[in-house]
């Protein structure tokens, strides 16, 4: 029997650690899943913002999720209508912005190498996928940037007391684990 929803969730995380992957393993205990990474581009491009500066990003996407679980307060369709929420560019600080009674969790990938993330990447992402879209040098570039910053994330969850899940080996596994996290904080 699956358990009674009573809270949002915000997965959010590092690009390629698996927030959409775990948001939709969610959808189907009921939540409602936003991937926000259309929304945030769209911010970004209305309002001239450089993607990929988080700070500035971040304040705007907190506080926009902060918006939407509290408009969900007031304009419940269905009393059962809980989100979970999919971003990329929420940094730890900026949590403080979220209701407190949303299950907030972190993903990174600060344990691998570089090479054997960029295998991964090689062996899972689709066609479609923007690790696809990219030559080699500049992905290389990036998974090197993000593996960096995951270290970064993790001890600003710590600091700021937010569940951090490093999935850097075994995903599927540490996916599973998350998901009775969150069952079992609901």
């Amino acid at each position: 029997m699956i358990k009674k929803l009573n809270k949002h969730v915000i997965v959010t995380g590092i690009p390629r650690a698996g927030k959409t992957t775990l948001s939709m393993e969610l959808s189907k205990y009921g939540y409602i899943h936003y991937r926000m990474d259309a929304i945030k581009r769209s911010i970004c491009e209305i309002f001239g913002l450089d993607g990929h500066n988080w700070n500035d990003v971040s304040r705007i996407m907190s506080r926009m999720i902060k918006t939407m679980i509290e408009e969900n307060k007031t304009d419940i369709v269905d009393l059962n209508e809980y989100y979970v929420i999919d971003t990329c560019h929420l940094l730890p600080k900026d949590i403080k912005l979220i209701p407190k009674d949303t299950i907030v969790v972190y993903l990174g990938y600060a344990d691998i190498s570089l090479e054997d993330k960029l295998k991964e990447i090689e062996k899972y992402d689709k066609d479609n996928y923007w690790t696809k879209t990219i030559d080699k040098e500049s992905l290389r570039r990036m998974i090197k940037a993000n593996i960096e910053y995951s270290k970064v994330i993790k001890e600003e969850c710590l600091k700021y007391k937010i569940k951090y899940f490093d999935t850097s080996y075994n995903r599927d596994i540490v996916i599973k684990e998350i998901i009775d996290y969150i069952i079992n904080s609901n």
